[in-house]
């Protein structure tokens, strides 16, 4: 608005005329917020009358009351003066601000009306979360059905899982989900470890895993509670006296240290299956191991620092080992006499691959007698093996032998592997680098019951042999872990 013509000399005298420079729809949304209907009156319309206001009051829905606008038509004199239209304009602008502050109504609503609208409000809203709650359907699962859902979740996901809620902490954390564990190609620390066994597992995979002192914890995989569990980085997780019910641990290629390893197998009475492959194994390793007297299937393959005492007093106290595995270690470099004295007479599986210049004919004699009951050898790339030794397993493991594998024995003439033929029960033979395509062809036509050449690993005492011939499936000595 333009105030024109007013002076504080002729206030009294002349009449405050006001001219507006607003177009219709501004007039409109200002009317609109004053709540009355009505036009200021203008030199051109109204030119004898001295009035300033000629409007009706009216009430509108969420505006002012009825007793504002009647305040506001009463106090308004027929002659306006500056201090009136100042007055009115203030009186408009507190008016509009309480509007605003209680969301488009007027202060004349009654304060409980306003408590009436909140409450029914807030019912509304928890009426609205109720129903929502009922209509979730994983919240009407009983814990049955959710248990089995976790049962198909790996580790990671469980421990996600238990942070949702009180609930689903108590079923992630049931022991039935935690007796098979994979922590393959994780990151973990000692302690989590150490707790992880607490909880009563089983079967522990832990191939290609990274286990960190506990100095080095960030960015770790951690499966317990931090709050429960003293993480004093000076507190040793192995002070106090645990043994574990774990029967089944794979540790290949795992990076953990000797220390660690030690106190993990001094706990493990009850162990049956453990892979230590590509790992270095020291003395007090191997004294542990020797330990585990229930051991059925052991791993050594590819690993460093081995010792033929160790080896000696392992398989002294292993009374049950069916199956054992030390090809391509540091003991091919060594006499083997002492090692096949005192294996057990129960093992069934054995590989003894990479002895190039120390594995004789008459270990393999020493072997026949020793072990009569055995079904898998692997002998593969000795080459001081001879047509004697061959007609040696012929002749005194006929009956029982169903793999043998003499790849890369280079002594034994090819002819000679013709006499597998009077073995009953072999059913895999692998004589790889020895012959030619066409000669492999027809000793598998000469051998029609037996597979040729057709398995390129070994999977003796490995824990996941499924893996080296193309299922998908992770499982450790035949238990599917997730």
């Amino acid at each position: 608005m333009n105030f024109a013509g007013h002076s504080p000399q002729n206030s009294i005298k002349r009449p405050t005329r006001i001219q507006w420079i607003l177009d219709e729809n501004e007039k409109q949304d200002l009317y609109k917020d004053l709540g009355i209907i009505g036009e200021l009156s203008s030199p051109e319309s109204q030119p004898n009358k001295s009035s300033v206001w000629q409007s009706i009051a009216k009430p509108r829905e969420c505006s002012i009351s009825i007793e504002s606008c009647k305040q506001i038509n009463s106090e308004t004199p027929s002659t306006s003066t500056c201090d009136d239209i100042k007055r009115k304009r203030e009186l408009t602008r507190l008016q509009r601000k309480r509007t605003r502050k209680h969301g488009g109504h007027s202060e004349s609503f009654s304060s409980a009306k306003h408590v009436r609208v909140a409450l029914t409000h807030k019912s509304k809203l928890q009426h609205r979360s109720n129903n929502e709650k009922k209509d979730c359907l994983i919240n009407i699962l009983p814990d049955e059905v959710l248990l089995d859902i976790l049962g198909y979740c790996n580790s990671e996901t469980r421990v996600k899982c238990s942070r949702v809620c009180w609930r689903w902490y108590q079923i992630a954390n049931d022991k039935s989900l935690w007796l098979k564990v994979s922590l393959a190609k994780k990151k973990t620390d000692v302690q989590s470890l150490h707790s992880l066994l607490k909880r009563g597992v089983q079967v522990l995979c832990l191939n290609c895993a990274d286990i960190i002192s506990s100095t080095e914890r960030n960015n770790s995989f951690t499966l317990y509670d931090e709050n429960s569990v003293n993480t004093n980085p000076c507190c040793d997780p192995f002070s106090r006296a645990y043994h574990y019910s774990v029967h089944s641990i794979d540790f290949t290629n795992a990076s953990i240290s000797a220390n660690t390893l030690c106190f993990i197998l001094m706990r493990c009475s009850i162990l049956r299956n453990v892979s230590l492959e590509g790992l270095t194994i020291s003395h007090n390793v191997l004294g542990c191991l020797s330990n585990c007297s229930m051991l059925e299937k052991i791993n050594l393959c590819l690993c460093h620092e081995l010792t033929v005492s160790g080896m000696v007093q392992v398989l002294q106290s292993c009374h049950n080992l069916v199956e054992l595995n030390i090809a391509w270690t540091n003991l091919t470099h060594t006499n083997c006499d002492e090692l096949f004295e005192y294996l057990p007479s129960g093992i069934q599986a054995l590989n003894i691959s990479g002895f190039r210049n120390t594995l004789k004919d008459h270990n393999i004699q020493a072997l026949v007698k020793k072990c009569p009951s055995l079904r898998e050898f692997d002998a593969s790339d000795s080459n001081l093996l001879t047509d004697r030794s061959l007609n040696m397993l012929v002749d005194n493991l006929g009956s029982t032998l169903k793999a043998v594998n003499l790849s890369r024995c280079y002594s034994i003439n090819p002819n000679c592997y013709l006499r597998f033929s009077a073995m009953p029960q072999l059913r895999y033979l692998d004589v790889f680098g020895v012959m030619d395509d066409a000669s492999i062809g027809t000793l598998a036509a000469a051998l029609p019951r037996v597979r040729v050449c057709l398995r390129p690993f070994s999977a003796v005492a490995r824990p996941s042999p499924s893996a080296l011939y193309g299922t998908r499936r992770r499982t450790v000595w035949g238990y599917y872990v997730v």
